[in-house]
Parts: structure tokens; C-alpha cells; sequence
């Protein structure tokens, strides 16, 4: 699984979590379980830290050390340990007091007990009311004549208890402590009692600290700088850079925690504090990065960023955070580790069981060292980490040394399967020179291909170039037998009207004559009464077949002189410009000329919408209406009905004309535009009407669509853009 799409570690990171922080939440009222003090003659080889019902008060009284004082009235719950969870208040005091009352049981009373203390701060120390010990001149301190150190093991002296109970009363001065606790380190002291000074060794301890820091020190580094040139030759193993730098900040945290111990000033303490906090910080990231570079996991933007950006936050501010912040972000850090080892472990990652065997000794004596370092539980297992790295760092380097011995295995592989392949190689050889020849003779063979390929290309281009000039011909010739024919009807219809008009006016105003002298006849004879009709048939008869044949003559004529207008309204030969007329009116002319050709088992329907008027080229729309509705007639010749429908769509008009014959078959609807294309066989059209359509319309910057279905009839359809003298740049140059 690509763990850049779904990434499964997220659940159980977000769950080891919140167990850490519970663990960090509940772990501070936590206590090693105090030792009676009866239990020092069991134990003399260890040291018993005296903790108990400690009772403390604010302020300084030199009165609060006798053991006759009533101290029901002090408050309880803090030890002189003063760790920062204990201190309820920012404004602790600088001198504050502590009483303990120590029962003993009979073995111990009268023998010899050794007190220490280990902590920070000035102690007055009163047993029974008699000052026992004093530690770094209190005094002193609280005049400032004398600087504070930190931490430190001493020595107070030799403690014989004679009764079985007795009073220990702490005079603590410390001017520092809201400053200490702050930055989340303890500012009180511990008390210690055993019944052997040579079982502490104390000053040998320290002394071997010293010593298995600087080696430790110095062997992290060795191996840091050793994955630094690993990373400097070969690049690609990010890993080795991050562990790299992850040794450089634990060898920093291995120094900087041996200063702390050497009993520093406040000002050195907050300095070196600052370097161990950031450097906690860093070793714990870069930790968290090298398992991912080392078992290519791909780490979530999210995830990356957040962990970036504390840890960011944490180094800047890493002179005012607390401890505790800082131990929090290296467990959150820690248990991301272990989830990925747990993955590497389950998919079965090369050395994965290896790195896991160190990184969760690393991780639980690291958590050790930390429990211990934030008096969570009294441990003295401070240095745990340190052992817990080292064995990191054998399994690094044990993974290290397989995954060299891996290369070089797979490298001396390589190198025999090689000599193999140049043994294969050689026999190859000669097997390729055979083939030469054999591969020279289809090479010529292949250029005799090519060369008739490309003879095949440039005769299929010349077919393609007499294909394009072939319909640029047919473009031509319906073009030019488009204008041949305007002008053949416009020469026509001139002619026709100019030789009716005469005959036609003569006709027309003999009409009248005849209907006048008619009437002066009637008159004149007194026809007009029924009773002069009835003496006088003969007379009526004749006269009233003149009346008819005047009316039938003038009726014939008016009827000859609107299908002339008509002519001449089609033709328009004074409109061969462009011109706005009404679109209903071409479609009326159109229908006049078309209809007598109509026989009666053919029926027109008029849908005609209210339309303005559009800019046209008005003898061309005329041209490309007739066509449409002579196609129309054409299809539905046995009988039937044509449609046409006026509107308006937007910008556009349209007409559409119907017919509900025979239709056009799919195959043919592609090519119904082309010039010379016609369904009606050989001799009987010329199949330049449907092309000249598109050609008009084409022109008019509009379209013509057809739907269609074999059975069902055919819709032609013609939309006209509203605008055309802005399309055609002419706008303002017609006149209406």
C-alpha cells in the first residue's frame, strides 16, 4: 500500500499519543513508596531517601526548629525536593521552612546514620532543635555576597538518633527558586541517610560519569561523523544524514546534562539549559526522520509540518519552555518511532528486526531516563539513555555492516553474472555477423519498398489535389450557374414584364370602356326595370353576356398583373445590393410563383410569425427559398403537404420548410450539399439546388439544416443572423 494515499499509521500514532500524555498527566502525584526508617539495618548497601508527612511554611523564624513548636497549623503535600509541580505558586519565597518527624525503631537508635543531600539550594539543617549542618552559608546567599550553584552531592555529617522519634527541621533558602522551577528543573533538596560511607562512593560515581560521558561523547560522534561521509559519497541514503545529525544533537544533550552537573551559576544553568533543550529537540526529530528515510516511508504534509513547526518553536524559545514541554515533544516523537518500526516489522522491511531491537532499547531506557530526570519516580538511572543509544548505535552500525556485505554480495553477483554475459556476448557476435549479410539484403530490399511507397504517397497525393480542385470546380460551376441563372431570370422576367405591361394596361382599360358603354346602353333602353326585361328578352340576353365577359376579362387581367408583380418582386433586380426587406414577403413570392405548379392533392400550410425586417441580398433569398420549396414539391409529387414556419431564435430568423414524403436516407444526408449530388437518377436534375442553398446561405453568414428520416419527410431549415451588415462590415451603407 502507498502510504501517500492512505497512510494506517496515523490511528495508532494518534492513540499511542494520547496515552503518553495521560501518562505524563497521571504520573506527577507518583512516588516511590517511602522506606521505613527501621529498614536502613536490611538494606546498608543502599541509600533510603527520607520522605514522609513533610509540614512547611513560608517566611523565616529561627523559632520554627524547635522540636516544642506546635506545627499542626502548617500546610502539608510539598516536600524540600521543590520539584516545579509542587510549587503551587509563582512567588515562592526565597527562605521557606520544613519540618519532618523521623520514627526509628530499635535497631536503629544509637547507631551511626551518614546524611547527605543532593539538590540546590542553602540549607540550615536542625535535628531535634540543634543545628546539625549547614550547606553553602545561607546567610551569605540571601546577601547576595555569595553566588548560588546548582545541583551537587554533599556530605552533612554523622546522625545518631537516641529516641525513637525526632524532629528534622529544613531552614531552604534559595533567591532563585521561581526562576529554576520555571525553566521545569527541581530547586529544593533530598535528604539521604545510610550506615555506610563506603557503600555510596560517590566521588568514584561522579568520577565514572565524567569518564562514560566523554567516551560516550566521543563514540557518538565517531559514528555521526561516519554517516556524514556514508552520506557525502552516496547520496541517496538520506538516512545516513539524518542519523548523522541526530548523533551530532545527542552528543550535545550528553555534554550539555555533564554540565548541569557540575554545579553551575544561575546564568550558566539558564545558558547550558538552553543548548540541552534545544538539543533534546533535535535529537528527538531527526530520530523521527531518519526512520522514515530508512524504511521509505512517506511522511503526511501534515504530520511533517506539525512536527516541524514545534519543534521550530520549541528551539527558539528553548531558554524560557520548560522541561516538561520539551520531554513531551521527545515522547510524542518516540512513540512515532515505534509505530514505524511496528509497520517495518510487519511488512517485513530488509533489517527492519535489527534497527527495532535497538530503537525500543533506545526508546525505553530513554523514557527511563526521563521519568527519572522529571522526579516522576525516584530512579538513579539518569544516564540510561546514554546505554540505550549506545546499543542503538551497535544496531545501526550491525545493520550497516550487513547492508555493506549485502552490496558486496549482490555486487561480486553482478560481476559473475557479467562475465557471463560477456561470454553471450562474443557468441552473439559472431551470430550478428552472420545476420549482416542477411540484414544487408533486406535493407535493399526494404529501400526498393520504400522507394515504390513513396511513389504510391505522391500518386495518392496528386489524387487528393484532383479531388480538392474537382470540388473547387463544382464550387465554381454551381457558382456560376447560380449567377447564369439570376441573370437568365432577371433578363426573362424584365422581358416578360415589360412585353405584358402594354397588351395587360390596353386590356385592362378597354375593360372599363366596355362596363361604361354597357352601362350607357342599359340606360339608354331602360333595361334596368324588370318590366322593360320582360317585354324585351332578346334584347337582355345579349347584354348580360357582355356584363359577364367584362367582368371575367377585367377579373383575368387584374389576376395577369399580380402575377407579373410577383415576378418582378422575386427577381428584384433593383435590390442586387444588400437591403433590408421583410422576410414573410420573399417567403409570399416565393409560394405565388411555386403554387400553380402545386395540383391539388398537394396542400400548403402558412405558420408565419411576426418578424422584423432583416439585411439581405434579396434575389439570392428568393433564389434559395424557391429551391427549398421545389425540392419540397419534388418529394411529395403523389400528394401531400408542405409547411413553412417564419420565427425567431436570439440573434437570428428562420424558415423552416416541410414535407412529409418520402425523406432522404442517412447515408445521403452528408452529401445533399455537395454540387451535382441527386437522389432522382440520371437526366433528371442537375443536383445544384440544394448546393446553391447553402452557397446563398453561406453568404449570408447564416446555416441550413435538414432533419430527416426515410418515411417521415424532411425539415430544411434556415437561420439568418439579425445583424448581418455589422457581420459583414457594412452597417450605415444600405438604405431601407
Amino acid at each position: 500500500m502507498d502510504l501517500r494515499t492512505k497512510p494506517r499509521y496515523i490511528g495508532p500514532v494518534k492513540r499511542l499519543s494520547a496515552f503518553i500524555l495521560i501518562l505524563l498527566c497521571a504520573a506527577g502525584p507518583l512516588r516511590a513508596a517511602p522506606l521505613s526508617i527501621k529498614d536502613i539495618t536490611d538494606r546498608p548497601h543502599e541509600r533510603l531517601t527520607i520522605e514522609g508527612d513533610w509540614r512547611y511554611r513560608l517566611g523565616d523564624d529561627l523559632r520554627w526548629a524547635s522540636p516544642d513548636l506546635d506545627d499542626r497549623d502548617w500546610q502539608r503535600g510539598v516536600s524540600p525536593g521543590l520539584t516545579f509541580r509542587e510549587l503551587h505558586r509563582r512567588s515562592w519565597p526565597a527562605v521557606s521552612w520544613f519540618r519532618l518527624w523521623i520514627d526509628a525503631d530499635r535497631d536503629v537508635l544509637g547507631k551511626a546514620l551518614h546524611m547527605a543531600v543532593i539538590g540546590t539550594a542553602a540549607l540550615e539543617i536542625f535535628v531535634d532543635g540543634k543545628r546539625f549542618a549547614t550547606v553553602a552559608d545561607p546567610e551569605a546567599v540571601l546577601a547576595k555576597r555569595k553566588q548560588l550553584r546548582l545541583g551537587g552531592y554533599r556530605q552533612l555529617g554523622t546522625l545518631t538518633l537516641h529516641k525513637p522519634r525526632t524532629l528534622l527541621a529544613v531552614r531552604l533558602v534559595n533567591p532563585q527558586i521561581s526562576r529554576v522551577t520555571r525553566l521545569g528543573r527541581p530547586a529544593g533538596v533530598k535528604f539521604s541517610l545510610t550506615t555506610d560511607w563506603g557503600k555510596i562512593h560517590q566521588a568514584k560515581m561522579e568520577h565514572f560519569a565524567e569518564r562514560f560521558t566523554f567516551l560516550f561523547v566521543g563514540a557518538v560522534l565517531a559514528i555521526g561523523l561516519l554517516h556524514l561521509f556514508l552520506f557525502f559519497f552516496h547520496r541517496n541514503r538520506r538516512e545516513n544524514l539524518e542519523f548523522a545529525l541526530g548523533s551530532g544533537a545527542i552528543a550535545l544533550v550528553a555534554h550539555m546534562g555533564g554540565g548541569l552537573n557540575d554545579q553551575p551559576t544561575l546564568e550558566e544553568f539558564v545558558r547550558i539549559n538552553a543548548v540541552f533543550n534545544a538539543a533534546v529537540v533535535l535529537a528527538a526529530l531527526f530520530g523521527l526522520r531518519t526512520y522514515f528515510a530508512m524504511f521509505n516511508f512517506e511522511c503526511p504534509r501534515w504530520l511533517k509540518t506539525a512536527f516541524g513547526a514545534v519543534a521550530a518553536a520549541l528551539v527558539v524559545g528553548c531558554a524560557w519552555v520548560p522541561l516538561v514541554a520539551v520531554y513531551g515533544y521527545a515522547l510524542l516523537t518516540f512513540s512515532m518511532q515505534a509505530v514505524l518500526l511496528v509497520m517495518a516489522l510487519r511488512r517485513r522491511k530488509s533489517g527492519a528486526w535489527i534497527i527495532a531491537v535497538g530503537g525500543i532499547m533506545m526508546i525505553s531506557l530513554t523514557i527511563v531516563t526521563i521519568i527519572a530526570d522529571m522526579r516522576m519516580l525516584w530512579l538513579p538511572w539518569t544516564m540510561a539513555y546514554m546505554l540505550g543509544f549506545l546499543i542503538h548505535i551497535d544496531a545501526m552500525s550491525f545493520y550497516l555492516a550487513r547492508s555493506i556485505a549485502a552490496d558486496r554480495k549482490a555486487l561480486a553477483l553482478e560481476l559473475s553474472r557479467n562475465e557471463q554475459l560477456a561470454t553471450q556476448a562474443l557468441e552473439q557476435q559472431r551470430a550478428a555477423h552472420q545476420a549482416a549479410v542477411a540484414r544487408e539484403k533486406l535493407e535493399a530490399e526494404n529501400a526498393k519498398k520504400e522507394i515504390a511507397l513513396a511513389e504510391a504517397q505522391k500518386r495518392e497525393e496528386v489524387l487528393k489535389q484532383l479531388e480538392a480542385t474537382n470540388r473547387q470546380l463544382r464550387d465554381a460551376q454551381a457558382q456560376l450557374v447560380q449567377s447564369q441563372m439570376m441573370v437568365a431570370i432577371g433578363r426573362l422576367v424584365a422581358g416578360i414584364a415589360h412585353q405584358m405591361n402594354t397588351p395587360l394596361g390596353a386590356i385592362l382599360s378597354q375593360a372599363d370602356a366596355i362596363g361604361l358603354a354597357i352601362d350607357k346602353v342599359e340606360k339608354a333602353l331602360n333595361i334596368g326595370s324588370s318590366d322593360q326585361l320582360q317585354r324585351d328578352k332578346q334584347l337582355a340576353r345579349p347584354l348580360s353576356a357582355l356584363r359577364s365577359a367584362q367582368e371575367v376579362v377585367g377579373s383575368g387581367s387584374r389576376q395577369l398583373a399580380e402575377a407579373i408583380r410577383h415576378l418582378q418582386s422575386f427577381a428584384r433586380l433593383d435590390q442586387a445590393e444588400l437591403k433590408r426587406i421583410s422576410v414573410q414577403q420573399s417567403v409570399d413570392d416565393a409560394l405565388a410563383l411555386i403554387t400553380p405548379q402545386l395540383g391539388a392533392n398537394i396542400t400548403i400550410k402558412r405558420e408565419f410569425a411576426e418578424l422584423p425586417p432583416i439585411a439581405c441580398y434579396p434575389a439570392q433569398l428568393n433564389q434559395a427559398l424557391l429551391n427549398l420549396l421545389e425540392n419540397a414539391h419534388q418529394a411529395v409529387d403523389a400528394g401531400g403537404t408542405i409547411s413553412v414556419t417564419t420565427g425567431a431564435d436570439g440573434g437570428y430568423v428562420y424558415v423552416a420548410v416541410h414535407d412529409d414524403g418520402r425523406g432522404i436516407a442517412p447515408e445521403h444526408i452528408k452529401n445533399i450539399f455537395e454540387p451535382g449530388f441527386t437522389t432522382r437518377g440520371v437526366g433528371v436534375g442537375a443536383g445544384l439546388g440544394l448546393a446553391i442553398c447553402y452557397r446563398i446561405v453561406d453568404r449570408h453568414c447564416g446555416e441550413i439544416t435538414v432533419d430527416s428520416s426515410p418515411g417521415k419527410g424532411a425539415t430544411f431549415t434556415i437561420r439568418l443572423p439579425k445583424d448581418l451588415e455589422r457581420r459583414l462590415g457594412q452597417l450605415g451603407s444600405t438604405s431601407n
